[in-house]
């Protein structure tokens, strides 16, 4: 029998492979499957990141009422009514497992030398204790949708820190610095659970350092009641700039838009931040083009009053306590009364439903 000759074109058909046609439709397919696969675990990373948030303000607002059970006050929004001083987030960094910290702010030994009275009431200085502790890295002090802890004048002795999202609720009064206030600008009625002792007048300081005390709320003026008052919320911070960008993303320093906030705006309202600085107040004031909230100083001749909305990268909202140690999540369309009811500790009105 003699062998069969294979055709040329069966000896073709056994090693066809993909036509172009069929590869690009593979690519497409592949393609359209990355982009549906994306946005869902984009959104499961941000929903983690959120409770991992959520659960930074719950334990920075457990270390607030564990410091008022030991004192009977809640901690106070800053030491003085200047700038970058002291504020709640040095007082309850014992209440957060940072005793060290803690101990590097405040234990100043006379062996090493008497502290000048300019920086006795805040952070800042040139003390090496003082430069170890805004150093120190607090982990609940960062957002996880936020790019911080990020640097600030790390590379000076008197100012570098690491910026934070955590602050404090004033109220919804614009926030008063250095100067005597108009009657009824600031009250127990607008103002919140952390409290700035307003200056009388002198531009000077207010004799705190000679021992009167800082203003701090008992719960006992908390007359509208624990469960509809704001505590703490969220800021964003700028990251591209390492040198000096304001008070924004200082949550060591006592200042409206640092470590405090207030609800004049709505969650990351489209309004402009009114900050109060000696220099440039914003970031984007010095070249960083990354900062995306709006923001400017304070408006000529209000130089006294500052504002700073509770600002987020996470979509829709921010995460905010109240003073009965419950968190939620408040979506930006909040109605702004409300809001600021919330922001009130003795207004006489009832911000009931956040969410």
């Amino acid at each position: 029998m003699q062998p069969v000759a294979l055709s040329a074109s069966r000896f073709d058909r056994s090693r066809h492979g993909f036509t172009l046609v069929e590869l690009l439709v593979v690519i497409a397919i592949v393609g359209l499957l990355i982009a549906l696969l994306l946005p869902a675990i984009q959104s499961a990373r941000e929903a983690a990141r959120r409770v991992q948030c959520i659960n930074n303000v719950k334990q920075l607002t457990t270390a607030c009422l564990h410091f008022e059970n030991q004192h009977e006050v809640l901690p106070y929004a800053a030491k003085a009514d200047l700038v970058d001083a002291y504020t709640w987030t040095q007082l309850v960094l014992p209440q957060l497992e940072q005793q060290q910290v803690y101990d590097l702010y405040f234990d100043l030994l006379a062996e090493d030398g008497e502290v000048s009275a300019q920086w006795e009431y805040r952070p800042a200085g040139p003390d090496p204790r003082k430069q170890r502790a805004r150093h120190a890295q607090v982990p609940a002090f960062y957002c996880p949708s936020d790019a911080t802890p990020a640097p600030s004048e790390l590379d000076t002795a008197l100012w570098g820190a690491w910026r934070g999202n955590y602050r404090g609720c004033t109220g919804f009064a614009e926030t008063p610095r250095r100067v005597r206030l108009p009657p009824g600008v600031e009250s127990p009625q607008n103002t919140g659970a952390f409290s700035i002792r307003i200056n009388q007048g002198s531009q000077e300081y207010d004799g705190q350092l000679d021992g009167e005390p800082p203003e701090q709320v008992s719960l006992a003026q908390i007359t509208d009641g624990t469960s509809h008052t704001l505590l703490i919320s969220e800021g964003i911070a700028p990251v591209k700039l390492t040198t000096y960008s304001g008070p924004l993303g200082g949550i060591i320093y006592g200042n409206m838009g640092g470590s405090l906030f207030n609800a004049v705006l709505g969650p990351n309202s489209l309004e402009a931040d009114h900050i109060f600085a000696p220099g440039p107040a914003c970031p984007q004031f010095l070249g960083d083009d990354q900062y995306p909230a709006p923001c400017g100083p304070v408006p000529s001749g209000k130089r006294q009053l500052a504002r700073a909305a509770a600002r987020s990268h996470h979509p829709g909202g921010v995460v905010a306590s109240r003073v009965d140690g419950s968190v939620t999540f408040v979506r930006d369309e909040i109605n702004l009364t409300t809001w600021q009811s919330a922001g009130t500790r003795a207004g006489d009105e009832i911000a009931r439903s956040w969410e």
